[in-house]
């Protein structure tokens, strides 16, 4: 069995109690990096995987060979921050794991996302509809119907900002590494910084779209 373990946004306090249970008892642990590694090093100590840019499709080609033969007769437990079935690198093992030995069972185990406890630790109640983006994604959109876009992996709020405004949204909060350490929470306010773990809410500040045309990376919650 392979299992993706969904291990929260940071803090080892908000593992699920399955996600514990099949760390504990998989046959070895695999972490895509220190981060991941340090979430649950309190519980047994993982294998950590780098994946580097540019060279991870050959590591992900790796791990996936290994991981179709190994399967069969182990369990495997591979952890991923936040929740694995949203923008994880284990979709793409997954995927090439089945794709490779269709026998190999997956399992996966829910997890807290970081676009839904962004809501949290920023005090914004959120009772209309919203969406998800990568910055990457955001630059893509035309027009968006929701009333929220929640910004993944936003490196750089400031240029989050210049698209929000072109869009026809605001920035609501900025969360800087939530549930790690340095964790820093912006509100109404977008602090001028690049790092690849912080996630933004945008909110609409009119309402006279017309249409609604998204690109396929948009996730409606």
């Amino acid at each position: 069995m392979l299992y993706g373990v969904s291990i929260g946004p940071g803090d080892p306090e908000l593992l699920t109690v399955k996600a514990l249970k099949v760390i504990e008892n998989a046959d070895e642990v695999i972490a895509p990096g220190e981060l991941a590694a340090k979430v649950i090093e309190g519980i047994r100590k993982p294998r950590i995987v780098e994946f580097p840019t540019g060279k991870s499709e050959e590591v992900i080609e790796s791990l996936s060979n290994e991981l179709a033969k190994r399967c069969i007769n182990e369990n495997i437990a591979f952890v991923a921050l936040g929740d694995v079935m949203f923008y994880s690198t284990f979709m793409h093992i997954a995927r090439k794991v089945q794709e490779i030995n269709g026998d190999v069972k997956i399992e996966c185990i829910p997890g807290v996302a970081s676009f839904s406890c962004v809501f949290d630790v920023s005090l914004t109640f959120c009772d209309k509809p919203f969406g998800v983006v990568t910055a990457k994604d955001l630059r893509k959109l035309e027009i968006s119907p929701f009333d929220y876009l929640v910004v993944m992996k936003a490196t750089e709020p400031k240029e989050v900002e210049r698209e929000a405004k072109r869009l026809g949204y605001r920035v609501k909060a900025v969360a800087r590494r939530m549930f790690m350490e340095g964790e820093i929470v912006y509100v109404d306010e977008t602090p001028d910084f690049e790092d690849y773990f912080t996630t933004v809410i945008l909110e609409k500040i009119v309402s006279n779209y017309k249409g609604t045309k998204l690109n396929s990376g948009v996730h409606d919650e």
